[in-house]
């Protein structure tokens, strides 16, 4: 277990947690909130869900759920499997809430953003008990010619379905959505200087076809 996850476990054995409590998200945007982020985010989540998409394709028949987060934790989409939807569902996790350490103990989500690199929580390497029967996978993402945090790009299955593989396919669907994300940044640039170039020429210019 690497030394960040038992940090963790400790500072929640710290604040009095006890792991066989059932805790829900206690942070959760209004409805609102939540559709104006998912406005601000529409592009990246374009991008992020045109590649769960391919994940989902590829792993056709095996149990997964997908959640896609912004930079501080709040859940901006849910998509895979029905029955792990449910589930956590019904603890309180669905679009709009916010994972924190604080309410969920020792989570992927929290970790991957807080650590800013892939991250996995197999079985009881979560804190709390409700998450035993889990494997989590998680990955931050960024605009890399900024390094700035967009947010992260979880997978959840059951304990059963647990593959190192995983983490390493999250990784390299993140490597695919960070240059996406910057080849369509940079192309905004260069169309804007376009249209910067063709109002300030006097020159005629002529674009013709093949």
């Amino acid at each position: 277990m690497p030394d960040f996850v038992k940090a963790s476990r400790r500072q929640c054995s710290n604040a009095g947690m006890d792991p066989a409590e059932v805790r829900v998200p206690s942070q959760r945007m209004t409805e609102a909130e939540l559709l104006a982020k998912r406005n601000e985010y529409y592009e990246i989540l374009e991008v992020v869900s045109f590649f769960s998409d391919k994940v989902l394709q590829s792993l056709a028949g095996t149990p997964i759920l997908i959640v896609i987060s912004d930079e501080k934790g709040y859940i901006l989409d849910i998509v895979g499997d029905e029955t792990i939807k449910d589930m956590i569902q019904k603890l309180g996790i669905e679009a709009g809430v916010r994972f924190t350490q604080e309410d969920l103990g020792t989570n992927v989500i929290s970790l991957a953003l807080q650590q800013r690199h892939p991250v996995n929580l197999i079985g009881d390497d979560h804190f709390f008990e409700f998450l035993h029967g889990t494997a989590c996978y998680s990955a931050p993402f960024h605009y890399t010619d900024l390094d700035n945090l967009l947010g992260s790009i979880s997978i959840m299955t059951s304990l059963e379905l647990e593959n190192s593989l995983f983490l390493n396919m999250l990784s390299n669907v993140v490597d695919s959505i960070e240059r996406e994300l910057l080849l369509r940044k940079q192309n905004r640039k260069l169309d804007i200087l376009n249209q910067i170039m063709l109002k300030r020429t006097q020159n005629a210019i002529i674009v013709t076809d093949a």
